[in-house]
């Protein structure tokens, strides 16, 4: 049965999908059966592992809002250079998908996606699910379908309590749909000048309102320009560059995560 992760943010900017992508690199390149369903109204996944925004057999758009649609029928290879990672498209659209379902009757709207998931999941080893910033019923979808969620975020006193709500949602959607999601914790990303003063006072906030246990601290991943170089010629970070510190850090989440 695969483990299915959610990779979420309160905002975006923050190394979300970058995450979601090197991630699923990571544990491709360890053998394992990875499928990305993008959700972002952005579709960068899509792009960066594809080319392309257009896939004429649909993507999680149609997943979604037609009644009939399969997994199975909009997923799509990701370019070669990804390996064997499979993917649901998004594209621009995915932003409609949240007004379509809250504006319809539809029985346990907020299930699609796990009852869409649920005959695929002995296919893959992982789905890692990369969501839109926020909170609405696109991310409850993505959360009542996943059995554990990730946190990305920058290391900022303003981003700290936004951190804790979306703790809190998932708490209240466990609730609600007497579903267990599994937390792996909160990754700080973009990490410059990480002996200064002002990243220790922030990491040290950060760790008070979160808990330490929750913080990521052996995988914070450092800023670099060569992320933004492998992104521009559509390459894994983790392979272009596996001596880097944040393909390492990559490499020992992805490692980590197995684990759990």
């Amino acid at each position: 049965m695969a483990q299915v992760i959610y990779i979420g943010s309160y905002k975006g900017g923050v190394g979300k999908s970058t995450t979601s992508l090197e991630l699923a690199a990571s544990l491709s390149m360890r053998k394992k059966r990875v499928l990305v369903i993008d959700l972002d109204e952005t579709a960068d996944c899509t792009e960066l592992l594809t080319g392309t925004e257009d896939h004429p057999k649909g993507g999680i758009y149609e997943l979604l809002t037609e009644k009939g649609r399969t997994l199975e029928s909009v997923i799509v290879k990701a370019s070669s250079a990804w390996g064997n990672i499979l993917l649901v498209p998004g594209d621009s659209r995915s932003a409609d998908i949240a007004m379509k379902l809250s504006s319809t009757s539809i029985v346990s709207r907020e299930t699609i996606l796990k009852r869409k998931l649920a005959p695929y999941l002995e296919a893959f080893d992982v789905v890692i699910i990369d969501t839109p910033p926020g909170l609405n019923i696109i991310n409850m979808n993505a959360l009542v379908a996943s059995t554990h969620y990730l946190i990305v975020s920058k290391v900022s006193s303003l981003d700290i309590k936004k951190i804790n709500s979306l703790r809190s949602f998932v708490k209240e959607l466990e609730q609600a749909f007497n579903h267990k999601v599994k937390e792996i914790g909160v990754l700080m990303t973009s990490i410059h000048k990480m002996h200064s003063n002002a990243f220790k006072k922030t990491l040290e906030l950060t760790k008070k309102e979160i808990g330490s246990s929750k913080l990521l601290e052996d995988f914070f991943i450092s800023d670099t320009s060569s992320v933004l170089d492998a992104q521009l010629s559509k390459e894994p970070h983790v392979v272009k560059y596996p001596n880097s510190t944040a393909s390492i850090a990559y490499n020992a989440l992805s490692k980590h995560i197995l684990k759990m």
